[in-house]
């Protein structure tokens, strides 16, 4: 879940607590009209397209009832997971992609276990590094035999092209992520510039105020395939406040569904 500082209407501080699924969708939006030519067939981009849409599948159940820090009393926000809740949600998204083929199953382990390699705080720990550890270990072994699985129906070479164009898919998977963050996290004013790890990248510039609560934002250089294209993604709105429960912050509800949108145009 993504928790962010919103105000209401009438000035109060709220949060919109944005489903990680939300986001997904968000993210798989833009990857259906986004193009994608090197992955080199239709079919490949269209698990690919599948796994960007589904990654965060494993999240439905915390989506619908955040955890609260007992600390702050805030609902925790994605980044500010246990290692061992965000291990399970990871877990439950892999299964739930890897039902929908063996290349989406790929994409989408190999979105959370480099996620996992880029944090710091579980190797200074040896509980939190024994579960990481085992959680990279059980997930790259299953990468390698969907690999086998997925190259064997297409015939594809073990080590060609088939092993270079699942890791690009996995390098696709974690950029439109970034992408989906950047819109959702937070407002945003300034020029954002999205990296591929080829060296390709984009540049996001959003516009000074919205019109009709919907922002602008240009990209350059044109990556899509149509003209213009909106965005959208929603949450429920809850006043800014420290909270004992679930129950006592879902009771704080300002608004069940609210959207934020954006147009993107050249």
């Amino acid at each position: 879940m993504i928790r962010r500082d919103i105000i209401t209407p009438d000035r109060r501080p709220a949060w919109l607590l944005i489903p990680q699924i939300a986001h997904a969708e968000l993210a798989g939006n833009l990857a259906e009209v986004w193009r994608l030519d090197a992955l080199g067939s239709a079919e490949v981009a269209a698990d690919l397209r599948m796994a960007i849409h589904r990654h965060d599948d494993g999240w439905s159940d915390w989506d619908t009832r955040p955890g609260i820090d007992p600390k702050l009393g805030r609902p925790v926000n994605f980044d500010e997971m246990r290692l061992a809740d965000s291990l399970a949600i990871w877990t439950r998204s892999i299964d739930e992609a890897v039902a929908r083929g063996p290349l989406v199953g790929y994409c989408v382990a190999g979105h959370f276990t480099r996620l996992l390699r880029r944090f710091d705080s579980w190797r200074r720990d040896r509980a939190l590094e024994a579960l990481a550890r085992e959680f990279l270990g059980r997930q790259e072994g299953n990468m390698a035999h969907w690999l086998v699985d997925w190259q064997g129906a297409k015939g594809a070479s073990i080590d060609g092209m088939g092993a270079d164009v699942a890791r690009r898919g996995v390098s696709y998977l974690q950029f439109f992520d970034a992408i989906s963050l950047w819109f959702c996290c937070a407002d945003r004013m300034e020029p954002w510039k999205a990296d591929l790890t080829d060296g390709e990248s984009w540049t996001f510039s959003p516009s000074a105020g919205l019109a009709q609560g919907c922002q602008e934002v240009r990209i350059s250089p044109w990556p899509l395939t149509v003209d213009r294209f909106n965005l959208t993604a929603g949450g429920r709105a809850v006043l800014a406040a420290e909270y004992r429960s679930t129950d006592e912050m879902l009771a704080s509800t300002v608004a069940p569904e609210l959207t934020l949108s954006w147009h993107l145009r050249p």
